[in-house]
């Protein structure tokens, strides 16, 4: 019985993802068509689902993205010494660029 609930389970879970996944695509031209948002506090739930949808797909990449780097770097040692450094230095980027915008931020908050 608990087999039959837990596959039930995972066949709403499918199918409620393919549910959002389905409405996620839009056209990126703004000349066909508008996003409309809805402010409904019932639909909030719904925003919030596609928002975990999406953070989840992108999960997912940077996780196969990691493997396959992490398995080619311990396989090759040419791999290894090219991909490091590189890798090294992507990770930084996201760091350096909030740096840029949040240091002046606080420097104006709390003036010397």
């Amino acid at each position: 019985m608990l087999d039959l609930a837990l596959l039930l389970l995972g066949l709403v879970l499918v199918v409620g993802i393919a549910d959002l996944g389905s409405q996620m695509a839009v056209s990126f031209h703004p000349s066909e068509s508008q996003a409309q948002v809805d402010l409904q506090p019932a639909l909030l739930p719904y925003y919030a689902a596609r928002s975990c949808l999406r953070m989840f797909v992108g999960l997912a990449c940077s996780l196969v993205i990691a493997i396959s780097l992490g398995s080619l770097t311990s396989r090759s040692p040419l791999a290894e010494r090219l991909l490091l450094p590189v890798v090294n230095v992507l990770e930084s980027v996201p760091v350096l660029g909030f740096l840029a915008v949040s240091v002046p931020f606080f420097l104006r908050l709390f003036p010397a």
